[in-house]
């Protein structure tokens, strides 16, 4: 199992997400769910509306590991996730990490008729999220996604945050 350092989950996730086992564990899995998004036709129109949670009315969930892998992958966001009620990944109306973004935003979508199986993918798919925590020994969390990236860039952990002389976060 990997354990955390000072009881901060951010540093054990983020150590996973760096693993070569780990990231194939997740990109085999966002690509089977890109296959079953895709046999049910579903279109993103690039709205950009369902990267504005308060106005479109819903929030996305992922798990630590998921916010680990992204931050690793794309990068601290171009703003504070704590700056407003829209992904901070988000620029006009662009998803600036779409290669990395979470498993929610690969099942949603604002299109109607897409509602009918959106859940029951979702829920599948969550099984094999928690699958791979459980795998790799990787502590699951499963948070909202803006409380998410501000507990993750405020824990120091990450590139881009306050680093210590070595590299690591300072309260990693």
């Amino acid at each position: 199992m990997i354990q955390p350092r000072e009881n901060n989950p951010w540093d054990g996730w983020r150590t996973a997400a760096q693993r070569g086992d780990v990231d194939h564990a997740l990109q085999a899995l966002y690509g089977a769910m890109a296959e079953e998004v895709s046999r049910q036709g579903a279109v993103c129109w690039l709205s950009g509306k369902c990267c504005h949670f308060d106005a479109y009315g819903h929030r996305l969930y992922v798990t630590g590991l998921e916010v680990a892998w992204v931050l690793d992958q794309a990068g601290m966001p171009p703003r504070s996730p704590a700056a407003g009620h829209a992904c901070p990944y988000q620029s006009k109306r662009q998803c600036t990490i779409h290669a990395w973004r979470p498993m929610g935003c690969r099942i949603f979508f604002c299109q109607d008729g897409t509602e009918a199986w959106q859940h029951d993918l979702y829920e599948r798919k969550l099984k094999g999220l928690r699958e791979i925590h459980d795998r790799f020994g990787v502590d699951y969390g499963y948070m909202e996604w803006l409380a998410a990236l501000d507990g993750a860039v405020s824990s120091g952990c990450f590139a881009g945050s306050e680093l210590d002389d070595a590299g690591a976060g300072a309260n990693c």
